[in-house]
């Protein structure tokens, strides 16, 4: 833990297994996470158990780290399609962004961001899996963005699913209000929508093909 209080700190850990950061005195504080070697799973709570702060950690094989109360919430992998991110909302709007290939760099992103608490950002790097759930109400959108090769989406319900041929990425949310799908209008995307009623408002962008199968 850094900062520039006081004329500048630094205190550091090396070698626990559990590491965990508290953030109660204000300011625009943020944590970070690395994977390890082993599959990763990152979650960030942005009002968790509707306490009015944040929560997020990193949890892989006998080791876990956690943040309580940063603005901003930071999860990088390296490990890539073993590692998962999963986020959470607030009880205000909240936006879901999720991207296969962010800015053609090859790499998967996503974000949960929302104004609720003052405002906060929670960030996933280079993970295969983004899972993003709403429960605590809010008009919450996800934005789902595919890849540059030929993608899948799955609708049903409450839930929407973006995911590659390879299966080196997929993108879920469930819950939201409303989900837009991007698909590249050069590639052959294909939409299936499942058994059930959508419970959200569903906009395709660029080129989908299939349809409603029940």
């Amino acid at each position: 833990m850094y900062g520039s209080f006081g004329g500048g700190y630094s205190n550091t850990a090396k070698g626990f297994a559990m590491n965990a950061a508290t953030a109660i005195n204000g300011g625009s504080d943020t944590a970070v996470f690395f994977d390890s070697l082993g599959s990763a799973q990152f979650y960030s709570y942005a009002d968790f158990l509707k306490s009015g702060q944040q929560l997020a950690g990193m949890i892989v094989g006998n080791y876990s780290n956690s943040a309580k109360g940063f603005g901003t919430n930071i999860g990088n992998s390296t490990a890539g399609s073993s590692d998962m991110a999963v986020f959470f909302d607030s009880r205000g709007d909240d936006a879901f962004n999720a991207y296969g290939n962010y800015n053609s760099s090859g790499q998967t992103f996503a974000s949960m961001t929302g104004s609720f608490g003052g405002g906060y950002s929670n960030m996933a790097n280079g993970f295969g899996a983004n899972i993003a759930t709403s429960t605590n109400g809010g008009n919450d959108t996800a934005n789902l963005y595919d890849t540059s090769s030929n993608d899948h989406l799955y609708t049903d319900a409450a839930i929407a699913l973006l995911y590659g041929d390879n299966g080196a990425y997929g993108e879920k949310a469930t819950g939201f209000t409303s989900v837009n799908a991007s698909g590249n209008p050069s590639d052959v995307n294909t939409y299936v929508q499942g058994p059930d009623t959508l419970k959200y408002g569903l906009k395709l962008n660029g080129n989908w093909g299939g349809g409603l199968v029940r």
